[in-house]
């Protein structure tokens, strides 16, 4: 079930590879020396802000004042307000279901009920109305649950509550420059990276044990909203320690409700083969994609050097993107920069 938790948590946060190395406390970082004319300035954001209070920046120690002293914005992308990302015509076509196709032909009678019944709570509309591809609308269940469990009375297409959103209207209104970090291939790998399609072993067994999937999903679904309500908790603490010790506790709660499914499964009577598959599918016992994290920060220090020496910047990114040995704190200061926390 790892997989389907992914889903939402990266809707917060980059991923959670921040083990095995202790920070001081702090969201604002300050960044100087090797070369830097001005000092720039590094921000872990969470990308819902707690209780959906993008005001919430202003409570970071130092924030306006810095904010002032910068003249452009670098961010993951260019948050706007329709959020839309526009991709390449091959991954658009994996996002919906091929010309003709409908669930009906996809799924079993008995599987199609239950997740229609579940596509309907959370989209507002059946699988008779769907375009989304499986996985895709896997994807689209995440963010819409996110929306109605997390953000109660913000509808789904709201971004008010959305901190890049704020920081990114905040630079705009000071006429600074906005870098996307992103590149159109970034953004290409991270959707590969996400659709269980990218995977050999669930293009073939996706659709046979859809009915299930959807099933962890939905037996799942409090779980998640308690888990992504901690992580905003987590996140007020303005410890990145925290962040990461956070994780690590709902990880390991994770595994322990995901064994206790798949003995259900056993249970049920499934084969160890299709176990096997069930597991493959779900991403249990898989080693983590880390390219949407630590990958991604591998690509971004090939650009932020230039960045930086071109204009004093504010790089406003997700805040685990900040932790561990391959987090843009190790990584900038192992490129010779002194990277130190803004107290006040």
């Amino acid at each position: 079930m790892k997989r389907i938790c992914l889903l939402v948590v990266c809707l917060f946060f980059a991923a959670c590879w921040c083990q095995g190395q202790k920070l001081e406390r702090g969201l604002l970082w300050k960044i100087s020396g090797n070369g830097l004319g001005k000092a720039s300035y590094l921000f872990g954001t969470i990308h819902l802000a707690p209780d959906g209070d993008a005001d919430y920046i202003y409570d970071i120690p130092g924030f306006e004042r810095v904010f002032g002293r910068v003249r452009q914005l670098a961010c993951e992308i260019d948050f706007n307000e329709e959020l839309e990302i526009e991709y390449p015509e091959e991954i658009q076509e994996r996002m919906s279901l091929k010309k003709g196709e409908t669930y009906r032909d996809l799924l079993p009678d008995e599987d199609y009920c239950y997740v229609d019944s579940v596509v309907t709570s959370i989209m507002g509309v059946g699988l008779d109305n769907t375009i989304y591809s499986p996985e895709e609308l896997l994807e689209k269940l995440s963010g819409r649950l996110l929306a109605r469990e997390i953000l109660k009375d913000m509808s789904p297409w709201s971004v008010s509550g959305i901190m890049d959103v704020r920081i990114c209207k905040l630079a705009r209104e000071k006429g600074y420059d906005i870098v996307q970090l992103d590149t159109e291939e970034i953004l290409v790998n991270v959707k590969r990276s996400e659709m269980l399609a990218d995977s050999l072993v669930a293009k073939g067994i996706l659709t046979r044990y859809y009915g299930l999937l959807i099933e962890l999903f939905d037996d799942s679904k409090d779980r998640m909203a308690d888990e992504i309500r901690g992580l905003e908790t987590a996140y007020t603490t303005q410890d990145l320690n925290e962040l990461s010790s956070f994780i690590d506790s709902a990880d390991s709660i994770s595994r322990v409700w995901e064994q206790g499914k798949m003995q259900e499964f056993r249970a049920r009577g499934y084969t160890e083969r299709q176990m096997a598959e069930i597991e493959a599918l779900c991403g249990i016992g898989a080693e983590d994609d880390d390219y949407i994290g630590a990958g991604r920060n591998m690509e971004w220090m090939k650009v932020l050097p230039d960045i930086m020496a071109q204009n004093p910047t504010f790089i406003a990114v997700g805040a685990f993107h900040l932790i561990g040995e391959q987090g843009l704190i190790s990584l900038l200061r192992r490129a010779g920069y002194t990277v130190k926390p803004v107290k006040k």
